[in-house]
């Protein structure tokens, strides 16, 4: 697929902060979203497998977050599964419980690093 019309991965602290945003009109409005946290993987095979909607950002240590608004559990496991697929990447997927973003972020570490080890 050609990458030119792909958009590119945000920098962390544009992704930080449009998560802390998505988390806000979680509460303020009931709207839910998924997080994926991504290890091994290139950003425009991300690209070419994420949803128009879904935004996704450079995170620590090289890995990639991907927010994706209006995605259920059921859905987080999906896109996380067409990650792995498409890309071959680990992929800690999780849905917005409630949370804040630190304890969303570090659900999703510890769905990565399960990952991780079980591969």
């Amino acid at each position: 697929m050609d990458s030119d019309g792909l958009i590119a991965p945000l920098p962390a602290p544009l992704g930080r902060w449009m998560l802390r945003r998505m988390v806000a009109g979680a509460v303020r409005y009931g709207h839910e979203f998924s997080v994926l946290l991504i290890r091994g993987a290139e950003s425009d095979a991300v690209a070419a497998v994420l949803r128009g909607a879904d935004l996704f950002a450079r995170w620590d240590g090289g890995d990639l977050l991907a927010l994706l608004p209006d995605t259920d559990r059921t859905g987080a496991q999906t896109a996380g599964e067409r990650i792995r697929a498409a890309t071959g990447a680990s992929v800690g997927a999780v849905h917005w419980g409630g949370d804040l973003a630190g304890d969303l972020l570090e659900r999703a570490a510890r769905a990565l690093e399960a990952d991780v080890t079980r591969c």
